[in-house]
């Protein structure tokens, strides 16, 4: 069964993921990809993380997809029980992920209940069937045709991360203006998450 924890500020909403994980992870270690957040001048979010995985006793295992060989990334995620992938720019991080073969990897192994999936903010996006959504958040350069936006479609609804926080407040608005009325959005802010089992979910810290 599909069980997943998906926010936007992974530090905010420690508690929260420590709640679930005595639910659901009986592993102590974590795969953390921080990929996404290559192309961004601010990353303290990626230490941030990492400091509260540590606080609740997981050790980790640091993999960067873009400075990785293929196979050396595919028998790291074909072992892991749990995946951290970080936030940055979404697409950059589908690319990377699709130009090595392990986005299919991924949402095989996450089906399947082997996995289990912890995505934080364009890593929460990149679960949905697109990520077309996420341009008015992230530079989509690179990413403009349809099978690079495709997601990992492990869930059927569009999280919008950082909902109402800065400096994302207007474009996260611009993503339910533009998109509410065509897809399901799930909007969460930096404290909040969701939380999926199987094929349903809910949203936690509301």
């Amino acid at each position: 069964m599909i069980e997943m924890f998906l926010c936007s500020y992974f530090a905010g909403a420690a508690t929260l993921f420590e709640d679930f994980a005595g639910q659901n992870i009986r592993a102590k270690e974590v795969l953390f990809i921080p990929t996404a957040a290559n192309v961004e001048e601010y990353r303290d979010y990626v230490d941030e993380a990492k400091e509260a995985f540590a606080k609740m006793g997981f050790t980790l295992q640091i993999l960067d997809v873009s400075k990785t060989s293929e196979a050396e990334a595919k028998a790291k995620i074909s072992a892991a029980r749990v995946l951290y992938v970080s936030g940055g720019n979404t697409f950059y991080l589908l690319r990377e992920l699709k130009k090595k073969g392990l986005a299919d990897l991924i949402a095989d192994r996450v089906r399947s209940g082997e996995l289990v999936y912890v995505g934080e903010s364009a890593g929460a996006m990149i679960a949905a069937p697109s990520v077309e959504y996420a341009s008015a958040m992230d530079d989509a350069s690179g990413s403009e045709a349809v099978a690079a936006q495709t997601g990992l479609d492990l869930v059927k609804f569009y999280p919008v991360p950082h909902y109402g926080e800065e400096p994302f407040v207007q474009s996260t608005a611009k993503i339910l203006k533009a998109y509410g009325g065509k897809l399901k959005l799930t909007p969460i802010n930096n404290a909040e998450a969701i939380a999926v089992h199987g094929d349903k979910f809910e949203i936690l810290g509301r």
